[in-house]
């Protein structure tokens, strides 16, 4: 059915943008024509617990290298294990050395962490997984695998 804004307990704020130009106040469409121009990327962070420090240590390193922050979208509904951060990155940032500090943050904090030009590209990818076992094969596909590796008893 259709529920209204006040049913989901949603408040809706927007500015009204001309062709011309614009603030970037939370505007995803205006954020996304203007990527080029700003220098937009997606930071994604995946951990199985991604604990507040892990976030304030990343917002530190960004705001080191003046990185600004633009939105931070949590990635699953019950937990917080994943989030995207959409970052303007200034043009005279060093790239290569800019994801090698971002790495070894992941690393000391023991969290994945993705790099990515924020384009309509990286909305457009997509992953199906699906279970195999007993519908595209006849058997169970962990044990054609050790029977595979000779580890099957």
């Amino acid at each position: 059915g259709h529920y209204g804004r006040d049913q989901l307990g949603v408040k809706m704020d927007f500015e009204a943008l001309s062709s011309a130009g614009g603030s970037l106040n939370g505007s995803a469409l205006h954020i996304a024509d203007s990527a080029e121009q700003h220098n937009l990327y997606a930071i994604t962070l995946i951990s199985p617990d991604l604990r507040p420090a892990v976030i304030a240590d990343l917002s530190g390193l960004l705001a080191s290298n003046n990185v600004t922050i633009y939105k931070i979208s949590p990635l699953t509904e019950r937990s917080l294990s994943s989030v995207e951060l959409i970052v303007s990155v200034p043009p005279t940032l060093p790239l290569k050395e800019f994801k090698e500090s971002l790495y070894q943050l992941s690393r000391a904090q023991g969290t994945d962490v993705a790099l990515q030009p924020e384009n309509l590209f990286r909305h457009s990818k997509r992953l199906g997984v699906t279970d195999v076992d007993y519908t595209l094969i006849q058997g169970d596909l962990l044990m054609e695998l050790a029977r595979y590796a000779g580890q099957l008893d």
